[in-house]
C-alpha cells in the first residue's frame, strides 16, 4: 500500500529540488567559465581558490602544461586557419585579424569563453619556425573531471545549497506551526462550546429524571394492588425503567465531568454483558424500523473498565447503525480479544460514509442526519480515548463497521 505524501513533505521536497538546481545554474553560469579559469590569474579576482582546491590544480596544469603545449603546436603552423590539437583547438591568426585585436587581448592574460566551441580560449602571441611573430587564438574545452570535482567542492555553491535548504526549511516550519495552530485553535473553540453544552445539557435532563425517579417511586409503593399474575412483570419493568434512569444519571455526571475532562470510574466488569446490555436496550428502535438486529459473535470477557461510559459507547453507534440503515436493512454487533485488545464491531448495510465526511465524522456538532445533534459518536471516541483506546470505521463488502478498540 503507498504512502500518501503530505502536502508539507510535498513543499519541502519541491523547495529542496529549487535549491539544488539554482546552485546548479549559479555554478553553471559563474564557476564554469570564470571560477575555473578566473580571470587575473591564480589567485586573481573571481579566480579559483588555493591549494588543495581542484580548480586550482587543474588552473596550474593549464598554465604549465596545455598552454605550453599547445604554443609549441601552433609553433609548428606557417599559415592562418584552424588546427585541432586533441579536445582543444589552436586557431592562427591572420594579420587582419590580429590588427582587430584589442590592447586588452593582446596582453593575452585574460580568458574569454566562446558559448559555440563551448570553450575557454586565450590569445597568445609566439614565433614559428620561420621566425615570424604571430598570434593565435588557444581553444581550451575543460575536461570532465575538473569541472565535476569543482562542481562538489565548489564553496558558494555549497553556501548557497545550504542557506536555500534551511530558507525552505523555515518556510515549511512557519506553515506547519501556523496550520497545527489553526488547527488546535478549531479544537478549543469545538471544546469550549461542548464545554457550556454538557454543563446546559446536564442541568436541563437532571430534573426530569428526578420527576420521574420520584413517580417510579410512588408506583413501586403502590404496585400491591397489581394482580400476583401480572406483578413480576410489572416489576420487571419498573427495575428496567429504573436502571435505565440511574445509567442516565451517571451519564449526567459524566457529562459533568466531561466539562472539566474525562475522568473513567474502573471497576472489574463483563464487557459481554455490557455490550448485550446495550443491544437490548436499543432492540425495540431496531423492531420499530423493521431492521435486524443480531450477534455475530460474543465472546465472554470480563475486564476492568467504566462501564457506564462503554454502554454509552456502543449504545450511541448502534444507534447510529439502526437510524444509518433502510427498511429490512441488518446490524450486526460482535466481541473478541486480539493482542490484548478488546475490539467491539458494529456492522450495517446501510448507504456508508462518503469520502467527503470521513475526516469529519468524529467532530462534535457534525451530522449528516437532520434532526442528529453530532454528539453521539464525538462522545463515544472520546470515552474510549480516557480508557486508552479509540473509535474507527472501515468500509468493506456494501457495509460499514465501527470498531471500539481499548486495552483489557
Amino acid at each position: 500500500m503507498l504512502m500518501k505524501i503530505k502536502k508539507t513533505h510535498l513543499i519541502m521536497i519541491t523547495l529542496l529540488i529549487i535549491a539544488i538546481v539554482s546552485g546548479v545554474i549559479f555554478f553553471m553560469v559563474f564557476e564554469m567559465p570564470f571560477g575555473l579559469f578566473g580571470p587575473g590569474g591564480p589567485g586573481g579576482p573571481g579566480g579559483p581558490g588555493g591549494p588543495g582546491d581542484p580548480r586550482h590544480e587543474f588552473r596550474k596544469t593549464l598554465e604549465k602544461t596545455i598552454i605550453p603545449g599547445l604554443m609549441e603546436f601552433a609553433a609548428t603552423k606557417t599559415e592562418p586557419g584552424e588546427y585541432q590539437s586533441g579536445i582543444h583547438m589552436v586557431k592562427i591568426l591572420s594579420d587582419t585579424e590580429a590588427v582587430a585585436l584589442t590592447d586588452d587581448e593582446r596582453e593575452g592574460h585574460r580568458p574569454n569563453f566562446d558559448p559555440v566551441r563551448d570553450s575557454m580560449y586565450f590569445i597568445k602571441k609566439t614565433v614559428n619556425a620561420q621566425g615570424r611573430e604571430f598570434y593565435c587564438k588557444l581553444y581550451i574545452k575543460p575536461e570532465l573531471k575538473p569541472p565535476v570535482m569543482s562542481f562538489f567542492f565548489n564553496i558558494r555553491f555549497l553556501i548557497l545549497l545550504i542557506i536555500s535548504f534551511l530558507g525552505a526549511l523555515v518556510i515549511l516550519l512557519t506553515f506547519s506551526s501556523h496550520k497545527n495552530y489553526l488547527k488546535a485553535e478549531s479544537e478549543n473553540q469545538k471544546y469550549t462550546a461542548m464545554k457550556r453544552m454538557a454543563r446546559g445539557l446536564a442541568h436541563e435532563i437532571r430534573n426530569p429524571l428526578n420527576a420521574l425517579h420520584l413517580s417510579l417511586e410512588i408506583m413501586k409503593n403502590d404496585s400491591v394492588a397489581i394482580h400476583d399474575e401480572k406483578r413480576a412483570d410489572f416489576m420487571k419493568c419498573l427495575s428496567i425503567m429504573d436502571s435505565e434512569i440511574c445509567r442516565l444519571d451517571n451519564l449526567v455526571n459524566k457529562f459533568m465531568e466531561y466539562s472539566k475532562g474525562v475522568s473513567p470510574v474502573i471497576a472489574e466488569w463483563s464487557l459481554t454483558d455490557c455490550v448485550k446490555g446495550a443491544a437490548m436496550v436499543i432492540a425495540p428502535l431496531a423492531r420499530e424500523k423493521k431492521i435486524e438486529l443480531n450477534e455475530a459473535g460474543m465472546e465472554n470477557v470480563t475486564a476492568k473498565f467504566d462501564r457506564d461510559l462503554i454502554y454509552q459507547s456502543v449504545f450511541n453507534i448502534l444507534k447510529n447503525a439502526i437510524e444509518a440503515s433502510a427498511e429490512k436493512g441488518h446490524v450486526e454487533y460482535s466481541l473478541f480479544v486480539k493482542n490484548g485488545m478488546a475490539h467491539i464491531e458494529i456492522s450495517d448495510n446501510g448507504p456508508g460514509i462518503t469520502a467527503e465526511n470521513a475526516e469529519k465524522i468524529f467532530n462534535f456538532y457534525f451530522s449528516t442526519k437532520p434532526e442528529g445533534a453530532g454528539i453521539g459518536l464525538a462522545l463515544s471516541k472520546k470515552f474510549a480515548e480516557a480508557h486508552g483506546g479509540t473509535v474507527d470505521f472501515r468500509c468493506e463488502n456494501g457495509l460499514t463497521i465501527f470498531s471500539i478498540v481499548f486495552p483489557v
